[in-house]
């Protein structure tokens, strides 16, 4: 059975906060992920701050850089996200301890070109489980 919907009726615009409610029976259609792109990475402690977007974006030109991953859902929630990181092999790159990488090692990043990482936690980042998506990706235009 197909229902006739309103959908003037029923559109949202702008921002909807959720307050850390439950939503059942939801049907997503042409979703996005808000992208915190972050710029420049020249070295240092670099924060990635998830309340900012689940999708980041960044290019490393100077000196080594360690990430710092802040602010992951909840212990009982699912966080993931994805890390764009162009020419992050050009310098060296630290992760958190906390980051578990597939095969145990973290991956060789490319020095002039794209590569996308995605982190998973269901702890509240004790544990960040890491996998390189894409090495080596086209650049996006």
């Amino acid at each position: 059975m197909t229902r006739a919907r309103d959908r003037a009726a029923g559109d949202l615009t702008g921002a909807v906060i959720g307050g850390d409610v439950t939503l059942s029976r939801v049907n997503l259609l042409d979703i996005g992920h808000v992208t915190n792109a972050i710029g420049s990475i020249g070295g240092g402690s670099q924060t990635i701050d998830l309340t900012l977007g689940n999708s980041v974006s960044g290019t490393v030109d100077t000196g080594t850089t360690t990430f710092v991953f802040s602010n992951p859902t909840a212990a009982d929630e699912c966080n993931i996200w994805s890390l764009i990181l162009t020419n992050g092999g050009s310098q060296t790159v630290n992760f958190p301890s906390s980051v578990d990488w597939e095969g145990g090692t973290a991956p060789t990043l490319t020095a002039s070109g794209v590569d996308i990482l995605v982190f998973l936690t269901v702890d509240a980042g004790t544990i960040w489980h890491g996998q390189a998506f894409s090495l080596n990706s086209t650049s996006p235009s």
